[in-house]
């Protein structure tokens, strides 16, 4: 089966790039954006199944995209889309929950539970 095309939407540059390695050695295909105006421009441009978001993001130029915002942008453009939401904060599983999310990540992500997330979606 072919592994889907993953979108990570990550301010810290650490997250961010550890998040890549740990999907690419599981082998999928992830592109990174910093900020919620960059995510936007990419889901315009490419179909991605899956997009893992960290639901506190600064805002950029003045305009505050958060992770709930993207959540809602994101299924706007496709309905399908698979979300995983990443925080550092606790209760953030129920919000998720409302959002009928495929998961939450809280931070540090350990890299079995990122891999069970994805494994769950079916790729």
């Amino acid at each position: 089966m072919t592994k889907k095309n993953v979108l990570i939407v990550e301010d810290d540059m650490n997250s961010r790039e550890g998040l890549k390695s740990m999907l690419g050695m599981y082998g999928y295909h992830a592109d990174t954006s910093q900020d919620g105006l960059q995510a936007i421009k990419k889901i315009k441009e490419k179909k991605f199944e899956v997009a893992v978001i960290d639901i506190n993001l600064p805002p950029i130029l003045n305009v505050e995209i958060n992770g709930w915002d993207l959540v809602r942008i994101f299924r706007s453009f496709n309905p399908s889309i698979e979300i995983i939401v990443v925080s550092g904060e606790k209760g953030v599983q129920a919000r998720a929950q409302q959002f009928n999310l495929a998961g939450c990540l809280e931070k540090p992500i350990r890299p079995a539970h990122l891999k069970s997330l994805m494994e769950a979606l079916g790729s």
